[in-house]
Protein backbone atom coordinates (compact mmCIF):
# COMPACT_ATOMS: atom_id res chain seq x y z
CA UNK A 1 0.00 0.00 0.00
CA UNK A 2 1.40 3.52 -1.21
CA UNK A 3 0.59 5.96 1.42
CA UNK A 4 0.21 9.84 -0.22
CA UNK A 5 0.54 12.63 2.31
CA UNK A 6 -0.87 16.14 0.90
CA UNK A 7 -0.53 19.63 1.24
CA UNK A 8 -3.47 21.82 1.86
CA UNK A 9 -2.23 25.42 1.42
CA UNK A 10 -4.38 28.02 3.35
CA UNK A 11 -4.67 31.23 1.01
CA UNK A 12 -4.79 33.42 4.65
CA UNK A 13 -1.44 31.70 5.79
CA UNK A 14 0.95 34.58 6.26
CA UNK A 15 3.71 35.22 3.47
CA UNK A 16 6.34 35.49 5.78
CA UNK A 17 9.24 35.78 3.12
CA UNK A 18 7.68 39.03 1.40
CA UNK A 19 7.01 40.14 5.26
CA UNK A 20 10.93 40.66 5.41
CA UNK A 21 12.68 43.85 5.07
CA UNK A 22 13.59 45.29 1.78
CA UNK A 23 17.17 44.59 2.78
CA UNK A 24 17.59 41.65 2.84
CA UNK A 25 15.02 40.61 0.22
CA UNK A 26 17.43 43.05 -2.24
CA UNK A 27 20.10 40.72 -0.42
CA UNK A 28 18.65 37.36 -1.46
CA UNK A 29 17.89 38.83 -5.08
CA UNK A 30 21.57 39.65 -5.38
CA UNK A 31 22.01 36.00 -5.71
CA UNK A 32 19.85 35.69 -8.50
CA UNK A 33 20.88 36.73 -12.39
CA UNK A 34 19.02 39.66 -13.69
CA UNK A 35 16.37 38.00 -15.95
CA UNK A 36 15.71 35.67 -12.75
CA UNK A 37 15.13 38.50 -10.46
CA UNK A 38 13.07 40.21 -13.07
CA UNK A 39 10.79 37.25 -12.74
CA UNK A 40 9.92 37.33 -9.48
CA UNK A 41 7.99 40.22 -10.11
CA UNK A 42 5.26 37.75 -10.69
CA UNK A 43 5.04 36.62 -7.16
CA UNK A 44 3.02 39.54 -5.19
CA UNK A 45 2.67 43.13 -5.15
CA UNK A 46 4.99 43.11 -2.67
CA UNK A 47 7.78 41.85 -5.08
CA UNK A 48 6.38 43.77 -8.07
CA UNK A 49 9.39 46.21 -8.26
CA UNK A 50 12.03 44.85 -5.81
CA UNK A 51 14.31 43.97 -8.76
CA UNK A 52 14.81 47.67 -9.68
CA UNK A 53 16.85 48.56 -6.69
CA UNK A 54 18.72 45.27 -7.14
CA UNK A 55 22.19 46.74 -6.43
CA UNK A 56 23.47 43.58 -8.83
CA UNK A 57 23.21 42.59 -12.13
CA UNK A 58 24.38 40.00 -13.88
CA UNK A 59 23.17 39.02 -17.55
CA UNK A 60 24.40 35.77 -18.97
CA UNK A 61 23.50 35.28 -23.18
CA UNK A 62 22.98 31.81 -22.33
CA UNK A 63 19.82 32.17 -20.76
CA UNK A 64 18.20 33.51 -24.14
CA UNK A 65 16.96 31.39 -27.11
CA UNK A 66 17.74 34.33 -29.25
CA UNK A 67 20.21 36.93 -29.83
CA UNK A 68 17.63 39.80 -30.15
CA UNK A 69 15.93 39.29 -26.80
CA UNK A 70 19.28 39.47 -25.27
CA UNK A 71 19.77 42.62 -26.58
CA UNK A 72 16.41 43.97 -26.10
CA UNK A 73 16.36 42.82 -22.13
CA UNK A 74 19.75 44.46 -21.62
CA UNK A 75 18.06 47.60 -23.01
CA UNK A 76 15.23 47.52 -21.21
CA UNK A 77 16.79 46.83 -18.30
CA UNK A 78 19.02 49.56 -17.78
CA UNK A 79 16.13 52.09 -18.42
CA UNK A 80 13.35 50.71 -16.21
CA UNK A 81 15.76 50.26 -12.91
CA UNK A 82 15.20 52.53 -10.34
CA UNK A 83 17.88 55.83 -10.90
CA UNK A 84 17.89 56.23 -7.48
CA UNK A 85 19.34 52.72 -6.63
CA UNK A 86 22.93 52.03 -6.20
CA UNK A 87 24.57 49.19 -8.60
CA UNK A 88 27.36 47.89 -7.56
CA UNK A 89 28.33 44.82 -9.75
CA UNK A 90 27.31 44.64 -13.31
CA UNK A 91 28.33 41.46 -14.83
CA UNK A 92 27.55 40.30 -18.88
CA UNK A 93 28.78 37.35 -20.69
CA UNK A 94 27.76 37.38 -23.98
CA UNK A 95 30.29 34.22 -25.54
CA UNK A 96 28.41 33.46 -29.27
CA UNK A 97 30.35 32.42 -31.93
CA UNK A 98 27.50 33.98 -34.86
CA UNK A 99 27.11 37.44 -32.91
CA UNK A 100 28.76 40.44 -32.19
CA UNK A 101 27.69 42.89 -29.27
CA UNK A 102 27.78 46.20 -31.63
CA UNK A 103 29.96 49.32 -30.27
CA UNK A 104 26.47 50.90 -29.42
CA UNK A 105 25.11 48.64 -26.73
CA UNK A 106 28.79 48.20 -25.32
CA UNK A 107 29.21 52.16 -25.17
CA UNK A 108 25.79 52.31 -23.50
CA UNK A 109 26.56 49.51 -21.03
CA UNK A 110 29.40 51.23 -19.99
CA UNK A 111 28.44 54.71 -19.80
CA UNK A 112 25.59 53.15 -17.54
CA UNK A 113 28.33 51.64 -15.21
CA UNK A 114 30.68 54.49 -14.86
CA UNK A 115 27.84 56.91 -13.86
CA UNK A 116 26.28 54.38 -11.51
CA UNK A 117 29.46 54.27 -9.73
CA UNK A 118 29.86 50.52 -10.48
CA UNK A 119 32.58 49.07 -8.09
CA UNK A 120 32.83 45.59 -9.59
CA UNK A 121 32.64 45.65 -13.86
CA UNK A 122 32.81 41.84 -15.53
CA UNK A 123 32.18 41.99 -19.37
CA UNK A 124 32.76 38.69 -21.47
CA UNK A 125 32.31 39.31 -24.69
CA UNK A 126 32.74 38.65 -28.92
CA UNK A 127 32.73 42.08 -31.07
CA UNK A 128 35.42 44.00 -33.70
CA UNK A 129 35.55 47.16 -32.33
CA UNK A 130 39.04 48.20 -31.95
CA UNK A 131 39.51 50.86 -28.65
CA UNK A 132 37.37 50.34 -25.92
CA UNK A 133 35.18 53.47 -25.42
CA UNK A 134 37.26 55.67 -23.23
CA UNK A 135 34.41 56.80 -20.54
CA UNK A 136 35.15 53.11 -18.92
CA UNK A 137 38.97 54.09 -18.20
CA UNK A 138 37.60 57.55 -15.94
CA UNK A 139 36.07 55.82 -13.19
CA UNK A 140 37.15 56.78 -9.76
CA UNK A 141 34.88 53.66 -8.01
CA UNK A 142 35.61 50.79 -10.04
CA UNK A 143 37.98 48.23 -7.78
CA UNK A 144 37.25 45.48 -9.86
CA UNK A 145 37.35 45.14 -13.65
CA UNK A 146 37.32 42.06 -15.82
CA UNK A 147 37.18 42.50 -19.84
CA UNK A 148 36.96 39.22 -21.81
CA UNK A 149 37.33 39.52 -25.33
CA UNK A 150 36.52 36.51 -27.55
CA UNK A 151 39.40 35.14 -29.44
CA UNK A 152 39.00 36.53 -32.79
CA UNK A 153 39.75 40.35 -32.16
CA UNK A 154 42.17 41.79 -30.08
CA UNK A 155 41.41 45.57 -29.03
CA UNK A 156 44.02 48.10 -28.04
CA UNK A 157 44.65 48.56 -24.15
CA UNK A 158 44.47 52.10 -23.47
CA UNK A 159 47.67 53.91 -22.15
CA UNK A 160 46.19 56.77 -20.39
CA UNK A 161 44.07 55.49 -17.95
CA UNK A 162 42.45 57.11 -14.65
CA UNK A 163 40.80 54.87 -12.20
CA UNK A 164 42.20 55.47 -8.82
CA UNK A 165 40.64 52.55 -6.86
CA UNK A 166 41.53 49.67 -8.97
CA UNK A 167 42.69 46.82 -6.98
CA UNK A 168 41.78 43.95 -9.43
CA UNK A 169 42.35 43.91 -13.55
CA UNK A 170 42.04 40.89 -15.32
CA UNK A 171 42.10 40.95 -18.99
CA UNK A 172 42.18 38.53 -22.00
CA UNK A 173 42.75 39.18 -25.73
CA UNK A 174 43.89 42.54 -25.64
CA UNK A 175 46.89 44.57 -27.42
CA UNK A 176 48.79 46.42 -25.79
CA UNK A 177 50.75 49.64 -27.44
CA UNK A 178 53.77 51.39 -27.11
CA UNK A 179 53.49 55.28 -25.49
CA UNK A 180 57.20 56.79 -25.91
CA UNK A 181 58.83 53.82 -26.57
CA UNK A 182 57.63 52.31 -23.70
CA UNK A 183 54.64 49.56 -23.16
CA UNK A 184 53.67 50.04 -19.60
CA UNK A 185 50.00 50.24 -19.20
CA UNK A 186 49.62 49.88 -15.39
CA UNK A 187 52.00 52.08 -13.45
CA UNK A 188 49.59 54.46 -13.25
CA UNK A 189 47.28 52.02 -11.05
CA UNK A 190 48.47 52.87 -7.21
CA UNK A 191 45.66 50.49 -5.77
CA UNK A 192 46.61 47.47 -7.95
CA UNK A 193 47.37 43.99 -6.05
CA UNK A 194 45.79 41.76 -8.39
CA UNK A 195 46.36 41.16 -11.92
CA UNK A 196 45.77 38.60 -15.09
CA UNK A 197 47.10 38.71 -18.17
CA UNK A 198 45.35 36.30 -20.45
CA UNK A 199 46.55 35.45 -23.78
CA UNK A 200 47.51 38.81 -24.48
CA UNK A 201 50.03 40.56 -27.08
CA UNK A 202 52.04 43.41 -27.57
CA UNK A 203 51.92 45.35 -30.15
CA UNK A 204 55.59 45.32 -32.41
CA UNK A 205 56.90 42.84 -30.05
CA UNK A 206 58.31 44.90 -27.84
CA UNK A 207 58.56 44.37 -24.32
CA UNK A 208 55.70 44.81 -22.11
CA UNK A 209 56.99 46.90 -18.47
CA UNK A 210 55.03 45.68 -15.55
CA UNK A 211 55.57 47.89 -13.11
CA UNK A 212 53.64 48.41 -9.49
CA UNK A 213 54.47 49.27 -6.07
CA UNK A 214 51.29 47.63 -4.93
CA UNK A 215 51.22 44.58 -7.34
CA UNK A 216 51.00 41.27 -4.54
CA UNK A 217 49.54 38.38 -7.51
CA UNK A 218 50.36 38.34 -11.01
CA UNK A 219 48.81 35.28 -13.57
CA UNK A 220 50.60 35.72 -16.84
CA UNK A 221 49.05 32.92 -19.56
CA UNK A 222 50.25 32.87 -22.62
CA UNK A 223 49.98 31.43 -26.55
CA UNK A 224 51.87 27.94 -26.19
CA UNK A 225 54.18 29.18 -28.99
CA UNK A 226 54.16 32.94 -28.64
CA UNK A 227 54.63 34.90 -25.65
CA UNK A 228 55.32 38.41 -24.29
CA UNK A 229 58.48 39.55 -23.44
CA UNK A 230 57.88 41.19 -20.13
CA UNK A 231 59.90 43.30 -16.98
CA UNK A 232 58.46 42.98 -13.71
CA UNK A 233 58.91 46.18 -11.25
CA UNK A 234 56.96 44.82 -8.23
CA UNK A 235 58.65 45.12 -5.18
CA UNK A 236 55.71 43.88 -3.19
CA UNK A 237 55.18 41.14 -5.15
CA UNK A 238 53.69 37.70 -3.03
CA UNK A 239 52.18 34.86 -6.08
CA UNK A 240 53.65 34.53 -9.62
CA UNK A 241 51.68 32.30 -11.91
CA UNK A 242 52.92 31.80 -15.82
CA UNK A 243 51.54 29.61 -18.06
CA UNK A 244 53.18 29.62 -21.98
CA UNK A 245 57.08 29.89 -22.95
CA UNK A 246 59.59 31.59 -21.08
CA UNK A 247 62.01 33.64 -23.19
CA UNK A 248 63.78 36.08 -20.84
CA UNK A 249 64.93 37.60 -17.09
CA UNK A 250 61.76 38.10 -15.34
CA UNK A 251 63.58 41.32 -14.08
CA UNK A 252 65.80 42.20 -16.37
CA UNK A 253 69.17 43.66 -14.92
CA UNK A 254 67.39 44.70 -11.83
CA UNK A 255 66.45 41.56 -9.63
CA UNK A 256 63.49 42.73 -7.54
CA UNK A 257 61.46 39.85 -6.56
CA UNK A 258 62.97 38.58 -3.09
CA UNK A 259 59.11 39.43 -2.03
CA UNK A 260 57.89 37.14 -4.18
CA UNK A 261 57.02 33.57 -1.48
CA UNK A 262 55.03 31.34 -4.31
CA UNK A 263 55.19 30.66 -7.61
CA UNK A 264 53.42 28.11 -10.08
CA UNK A 265 55.15 27.78 -13.83
CA UNK A 266 53.33 25.64 -16.02
CA UNK A 267 55.20 24.67 -19.47
CA UNK A 268 52.65 23.25 -21.92
CA UNK A 269 54.60 24.08 -25.34
CA UNK A 270 56.09 20.90 -27.08
CA UNK A 271 58.76 20.99 -28.30
CA UNK A 272 60.81 22.79 -26.02
CA UNK A 273 61.68 26.15 -27.46
CA UNK A 274 65.60 26.66 -27.69
CA UNK A 275 65.86 29.54 -25.44
CA UNK A 276 63.90 27.97 -22.47
CA UNK A 277 65.73 25.75 -20.35
CA UNK A 278 68.68 29.00 -19.94
CA UNK A 279 65.62 31.41 -19.58
CA UNK A 280 63.46 28.79 -17.14
CA UNK A 281 66.89 28.83 -14.95
CA UNK A 282 67.56 32.51 -14.71
CA UNK A 283 63.68 32.57 -13.43
CA UNK A 284 64.97 30.19 -10.61
CA UNK A 285 67.80 32.14 -9.74
CA UNK A 286 65.51 35.19 -9.71
CA UNK A 287 62.98 33.69 -7.46
CA UNK A 288 65.50 33.09 -4.93
CA UNK A 289 63.24 32.89 -1.78
CA UNK A 290 60.13 31.12 -2.91
CA UNK A 291 58.75 29.54 -0.37
CA UNK A 292 56.48 27.08 -2.12
CA UNK A 293 56.80 26.27 -6.25
CA UNK A 294 54.56 23.94 -8.22
CA UNK A 295 56.28 23.07 -12.04
CA UNK A 296 54.51 21.03 -14.63
CA UNK A 297 56.38 18.23 -16.03
CA UNK A 298 57.43 20.23 -19.21
CA UNK A 299 59.47 22.90 -16.95
CA UNK A 300 61.42 20.29 -15.47
CA UNK A 301 62.30 18.68 -18.73
CA UNK A 302 63.53 22.00 -20.04
CA UNK A 303 65.19 22.58 -17.02
CA UNK A 304 67.21 19.41 -17.63
CA UNK A 305 68.19 20.58 -21.06
CA UNK A 306 70.54 23.05 -19.46
CA UNK A 307 73.70 22.03 -20.67
CA UNK A 308 75.76 20.41 -17.70
CA UNK A 309 72.60 21.58 -15.33
CA UNK A 310 74.00 19.01 -12.41
CA UNK A 311 77.18 21.02 -12.40
CA UNK A 312 75.82 24.54 -12.34
CA UNK A 313 76.49 26.82 -9.23
CA UNK A 314 72.63 26.90 -8.00
CA UNK A 315 72.58 29.60 -4.51
CA UNK A 316 68.77 29.87 -4.98
CA UNK A 317 65.89 27.97 -3.58
CA UNK A 318 67.10 28.34 0.20
CA UNK A 319 63.79 29.31 1.55
CA UNK A 320 61.76 26.12 -0.04
CA UNK A 321 59.58 24.36 1.75
CA UNK A 322 57.10 22.82 -0.42
CA UNK A 323 57.61 21.41 -4.29
CA UNK A 324 54.59 20.15 -6.45
CA UNK A 325 55.30 18.43 -9.62
CA UNK A 326 51.83 18.47 -11.76
CA UNK A 327 52.61 15.51 -13.90
CA UNK A 328 50.68 12.41 -15.28
CA UNK A 329 51.13 10.05 -12.10
CA UNK A 330 50.79 6.63 -14.29
CA UNK A 331 54.03 7.78 -16.32
CA UNK A 332 55.65 10.86 -14.49
CA UNK A 333 58.83 10.55 -16.48
CA UNK A 334 60.83 12.76 -14.33
CA UNK A 335 64.16 13.74 -15.80
CA UNK A 336 66.97 12.35 -13.78
CA UNK A 337 68.24 14.50 -11.09
CA UNK A 338 66.39 18.10 -12.06
CA UNK A 339 64.20 17.12 -8.58
CA UNK A 340 67.20 17.28 -6.19
CA UNK A 341 69.23 20.18 -8.24
CA UNK A 342 65.87 22.25 -7.36
CA UNK A 343 65.89 21.32 -3.65
CA UNK A 344 70.02 21.02 -3.13
CA UNK A 345 69.99 23.86 -0.91
CA UNK A 346 66.59 23.21 0.55
CA UNK A 347 66.75 19.32 1.28
CA UNK A 348 63.89 19.36 3.87
CA UNK A 349 61.50 20.50 1.08
CA UNK A 350 58.28 18.45 1.06
CA UNK A 351 58.11 17.00 -2.13
CA UNK A 352 54.89 15.99 -3.95
CA UNK A 353 53.56 14.77 -7.27
CA UNK A 354 50.24 15.84 -8.55
CA UNK A 355 47.87 14.83 -11.76
CA UNK A 356 47.70 17.40 -14.17
CA UNK A 357 44.10 16.50 -14.91
CA UNK A 358 40.98 17.89 -12.79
Amino acid sequence: MTTVTTYNHDENEEDRLSGLPEGILLHILSFLTAKKAVQTCILSKRWNNLWKHVPTLEIYYSHFTIFRSFTQFIYQILSLRDPSSALHTLNIKHINLYHLLDAKLLKTVLNYAVSYNVERLQMRFKSDIKYFPPCLFSSHTLKYLELYVSHSSHIIFPNSLNLPELTTLSLRHFYFGCDGGRVEPFSTFNKLKNLKIFLCSVVGGENLFISSATLANLIQIGYPYLGIKFELYTPSLCYFEFEGTPFQKLCGRNNNLSSVKHANINLEARPIHEDTPLALLNWMIELANIESLTVSLTALQALSLVPDFLKVKFRSLCKLKSLKVEADLLHPSIPHGVIKFLIQNSPSAKVEFISDID
